[in-house]
């Protein structure tokens, strides 16, 4: 089983980068524009079965001793 044993540092995509594509200058949604470019990503990464940013895995093998 692959796991992941580092997350990744960031996101492909910036809050400040969302934030202007969006034309949003207030820091009231910040939350929630975070939350939705962890989700974006993660469902893109799934969809195409590539990381858009360096992590560390895990290789794990449940019968080796």
């Amino acid at each position: 089983m692959l796991r992941i044993s580092q997350r990744p540092a960031g996101y492909p995509v910036t809050l400040d980068e969302a934030k202007a594509q969006l034309r949003v200058s207030n820091t009231k949604n910040d939350a929630l524009i975070s939350g939705l470019i962890g989700a974006a990503t993660g469902h893109c990464e799934a969809l195409v079965q590539r990381a858009f940013v360096p992590r560390t895995f895990q290789w794990v093998l449940p019968c080796w001793r």
